[in-house]
């Protein structure tokens, strides 16, 4: 029958411990790793659908410009500003919104 001395039971122990510590370090580092995965497949997913709906509508967008002459009229007028005799054209620039953080503060009465 085996019986370690006692200096040899310690060793043991100690092997022992190391090798669950790194076990339980490896264990974490995986579960992290996955969970950086999983976020990066999200991201991917979100952005990958983006993509397709951009995809759809550039797509809808060539057909239009191939086949419906109300398309390539408006997308010429709007480029190129064209205009036909006798048009006024009305064109506008969008307000920045107002910041929130700049200006008097209003009194609340």
């Amino acid at each position: 029958m085996l019986n370690p001395s006692r200096p040899g039971r310690i060793l043991l122990g100690i092997c022992w411990f190391i090798i669950m510590a790194v076990g339980i370090v490896m264990a974490q580092h995986h579960d992290r790793v996955l969970r950086e995965r999983k976020s990066r497949r999200a991201e991917y997913e979100a952005i990958r659908l983006s993509l397709e709906a951009q995809r759809d509508g550039l797509k809808a967008h060539w057909a239009g410009l191939q086949h419906d002459p109300e398309v390539i009229e408006q997308v010429v007028r709007r480029k190129l500003r064209w205009t036909k005799p006798g048009e006024v054209v009305l064109g506008y620039r969008e307000a920045k919104a107002p910041d929130a953080l700049s200006g008097p503060i209003p009194s609340p009465d």
